[in-house]
C-alpha cells in the first residue's frame, strides 16, 4: 500500500493536491458566501407599516419643486437646476450590538422620465445618511447609483452602523441628473453576523492563510529572485486589493477616476466605469503573463498554472460576497478571467516565436 508521504513526494502530485485544495477552499468560499447563514434579522426600523408610510415624516431639500410626495411613492424630478433630495430618518434600535451589526438596505426605484445627458453629470442616487446624536451626518453610503436607461433599480447594499450612531436618514437625490426616478418601496433593518458563519469563516481564512503560504514558498523555491518577489507582490497586492475595504479605497480612486473622466474624455461618469475595468484587465494580464513567461522554472505546466489563476480570479470575486462593504459583479470575473486567456495567449505566442527562431538558427 502506498503511503500518503511516498505519493506527496512526487512534484506532479503536490501540484494536483494543491489545485485540488485551491478548488475545494474556492467552493467553500462562494457556497459561504451565497448561504443565508451569515446574518439573522433583527429589528425591521423603517417602513413597519408599508412604503412610504406618513408622508409628514419626510423633509425636501433644496427646490421643492423638484421633489413630489404622494401614498405610493416619492419622486425626485429635474424641472429646475437646483440639488434636491427627499429624505426620512429613522431612530436606530438600542438593542443591538454596533460593533456586531449591520444595516440592510433595500429600495425600488423606477425611472419616470429618461433623457440622455452628454454632459458627464452625475445620475441621481438612493443613499442612507447615518447621524449621531447631534444631528450631524457620520458616514453616508450610495445604495445604488440611478444613471442609465433602466426602467428599474433594485438596490440593496449592506451598511456599517458607527458606534456614535443614533439615527438613518433614507434618501432620494437628484443630484445633477436630468431624470426623473420614483421611489415605490424600501426597508431598513439591522442583521447581526451568526455564530455559525463566524466559526465557518475562521475555519476558511485559516485555510486559505495556509494555501497562500505554501504559494509563496513554492514561488520563492523555484522561480529566479527577482521575479518571486515581483510575483510575490503582485499576488499579495491582488488578495489585499480585493479585501481592502471601499471606505479606505474611495477616497484615491475616485478622485483619479474623476479627474480622467472631466479631463482625457467627455463622458465623464461613463470613462471613469470603462478606465477601472480596463485597469482590472490590464493587472489580470500581466500577472498572469509574468507567471506563464516563467513556467519553466515551475514544476508545473502552463494548463495547470492557467487553471490556477483562472481559480484567483474566481476565488478574488468570491471573497468579496464576505464583506459588507465590497460587492461581487460577474462582469468583473468575466473581465479578470478574459485577461489571463489573452495573458496566456501571447505567452504562447512568444514562446512558438522564440522556439521558430531556435530551428532556424
Amino acid at each position: 500500500m502506498v503511503s500518503t508521504s511516498t505519493i506527496l513526494n512526487d512534484p506532479k502530485n503536490r501540484v494536483y493536491f494543491f489545485i485540488l485544495a485551491f478548488v475545494a477552499c474556492t467552493v467553500a468560499t462562494w457556497a459561504l458566501g451565497l448561504s443565508d447563514t451569515k446574518y439573522e434579522q433583527h429589528d425591521l426600523i423603517a417602513f413597519e407599516n408599508g412604503f412610504p408610510g406618513d408622508i409628514d415624516h419626510w423633509e425636501r431639500a433644496g427646490d421643492w419643486s423638484n421633489v413630489e410626495f404622494s401614498d405610493e411613492k416619492i419622486t425626485v424630478n429635474r424641472t429646475t437646476d437646483n440639488t434636491s433630495y427627499a429624505k426620512r430618518a429613522f431612530a436606530l434600535p438600542e438593542s443591538f450590538s454596533k460593533s456586531n451589526a449591520r444595516l440592510r438596505v433595500t429600495g425600488t426605484v423606477n425611472t419616470e422620465t429618461y433623457t440622455e445627458d452628454t454632459s458627464g453629470n452625475p445620475g441621481a442616487a438612493l443613499m442612507v445618511w447615518i447621524e449621531d446624536a447631534s444631528g450631524e451626518v457620520v458616514k453616508y453610503s450610495t445604495i445604488a447609483d440611478l444613471a442609465g436607461q433602466l426602467d428599474n433599480f433594485q438596490a440593496e447594499r449592506i451598511v456599517s452602523i458607527p458606534k456614535d450612531a443614533v439615527a438613518v436618514s433614507l434618501v432620494l437625490n437628484s443630484r445633477e441628473a436630468t431624470s426623473s426616478y420614483s421611489l415605490t418601496d424600501a426597508s431598513l433593518n439591522t442583521i447581526a453576523v451568526t455564530s455559525v458563519y463566524l466559526e465557518a469563516i475562521t475555519i476558511l481564512i485559516v485555510a486559505w492563510t495556509v494555501l497562500f503560504g505554501v504559494a509563496c514558498f513554492w514561488m520563492y523555491k523555484n522561480l529566479p529572485t527577482k521575479i518571486a518577489i515581483i510575483a510575490l507582490v503582485l499576488v499579495a497586492g491582488t488578495v489585499i486589493g480585493v479585501l481592502m475595504p471601499e471606505n479606505i479605497t474611495d477616497p484615491y480612486v475616485k478622485p483619479l477616476l474623476e479627474f480622467l473622466g472631466q479631463n482625457v474624455a467627455p463622458s465623464g461618469p461613463k470613462f471613469a466605469e470603462f478606465a477601472y475595468k480596463i485597469g482590472h484587465f490590464v493587472f489580470f494580464f500581466f500577472v498572469a503573463l509574468l507567471f506563464m513567461q516563467n513556467a519553466a522554472s515551475l514544476p508545473i505546466s502552463k494548463f495547470q498554472l492557467l487553471l490556477l489563476m483562472l481559480l484567483l480570479a474566481i476565488a478574488t470575486e468570491g471573497m468579496q460576497l464576505h464583506l459588507f462593504n465590497r460587492t461581487t459583479r460577474l462582469s468583473d470575473l468575466a473581465i479578470d478571467s478574459s485577461a489571463i486567456v489573452v495573458g496566456w495567449a501571447v505567452s504562447s505566442i512568444i514562446t512558438a516565436l522564440k522556439n521558430r527562431n531556435r530551428v532556424g538558427q
